[in-house]
């Protein structure tokens, strides 16, 4: 077993040189604070992408990819303005929470697309019964999405999906988006919503 923990993309946004400047295609981009956190957002994501294209194809060269489950997922997405906010946390909105799932396993598993939602609860029961493994006695909140992958029955597309939200105060983290965020300052920032309002 083995979890890789990739940071990037993530907040403070610093992509590495070989992808920086790849999403900047003029020069105002530089000088807009939304606009360049895009870009080293979309960099940030295309370096990442690389490195889990290196992993798999160090797999692939020691004969191990067709016989290995790789699960990639995220914990959060991020608000790029979409909603008047940067960076999460601040709201639940589909830019925030709508995050990939893709479970690969060559040797078990035919490519598809499942449709219907999912959520990260579903990712450990779903390994277990793919790896044929006894729980035990473990209490698992999620789905096992087994039989969607293995032979693409239906999921149930009207499931609740669950999201959450400490209360959280704006004005907490404007120190520090203002650190992490280049002109972060000279943006405002909307209330905190809670419980609907």
């Amino acid at each position: 077993f083995m979890f890789l923990h990739y940071f990037d993309p993530h907040s403070p946004y610093e992509p590495p040189a070989s992808v920086r400047d790849r999403f900047i295609t003029n020069e105002s981009i530089r000088t807009d604070p939304i606009e360049l956190i895009r870009a080293w957002y979309d960099a940030e994501i295309l370096y990442t992408d690389q490195e889990i294209g290196r992993l798999l194809a160090a797999l692939e060269e020691r004969d191990l990819a067709a016989d290995t489950v790789v699960v990639i997922t995220a914990d959060h997405g991020e608000g790029l303005m979409q909603h008047g906010y940067v960076l999460h946390g601040l709201r639940i909105f589909e830019e925030e929470i709508r995050i990939p799932l893709i479970i690969s396993w060559p040797d078990a598993i035919a490519p598809r697309r499942i449709p219907g939602p999912v959520q990260l609860a579903d990712v450990a029961p779903t390994l277990v019964s793919l790896l044929d493994m006894d729980p035990g006695q473990a209490r698992m909140d999620g789905l096992n999405l087994s039989p969607a992958l293995r032979s693409g029955a239906a999921l149930d597309t009207a499931r609740p999906i669950y999201s959450f939200r400490r209360r959280l105060d704006a004005s907490l983290i404007q120190p520090v988006l203002s650190q992490l965020v280049p002109g972060y300052s000279e943006l405002s920032t909307p209330p905190v919503y809670v419980n609907g309002e």
